[in-house]
């Protein structure tokens, strides 16, 4: 939604849609593996090259996949912001003080949606509180280099069994 906005001169329509009126900050948050990329991409002002994108950065993949093919399309005019918007559904939770988003996280995620094994233990050790443990003891089990990454995040079989 941020490349069609910046392609289309109507980022305006992007912060009134996905950012607070009060501070403009972004209303949609990443898990830290992700914030640097996300944050970097909804903060442009117009479209912008990233080079040396990582195999595992998936937000930088993704604007650079639609600015390609965005601005390809000699239809671009046809891409209306809100009529894609009107086609979306975003289903956001609000969490009073003292409730466990990793539980509401666990309880959702139990109805069928398949989660890599990376997703399933990094949502149980990953919680707000407890990121310096999480740093401190499992970011390196978990994202030491680009191959223990992948390998975190790709599906396993066991058996002939799926197994996440």
């Amino acid at each position: 939604m941020k490349v069609l906005c910046l392609l289309t001169d109507s980022d305006c329509d992007f912060t009134e849609t996905f950012k607070k009126q009060r501070d403009k900050q972004i209303i949609l948050l990443h898990n830290h593996n992700d914030v640097t990329s996300f944050n970097s991409v909804v903060g442009l002002k117009e479209v912008k090259e990233f080079t040396g994108i990582s195999d595992n950065d998936q937000v930088l993949k993704a604007y650079k996949y639609f600015v390609e093919n965005i601005q390809s399309d000699h239809n671009l005019e046809k891409l209306n912001f809100f009529d894609i918007i009107d086609n979306i559904l975003f289903v956001g939770i609000d969490l009073n003080v003292g409730e466990d988003e990793q539980q509401i996280f666990d309880t959702i995620n139990s109805l069928g949606v398949k989660l890599t094994t990376a997703e399933l233990l990094k949502n149980y050790f990953f919680d707000r509180n407890e990121i310096d443990k999480y740093n401190l003891f499992w970011r390196e089990v978990f994202e030491k280099d680009d191959d223990t990454y992948t390998y975190w995040d790709r599906e396993k079989r066991l058996v002939g069994l799926k197994e996440q």
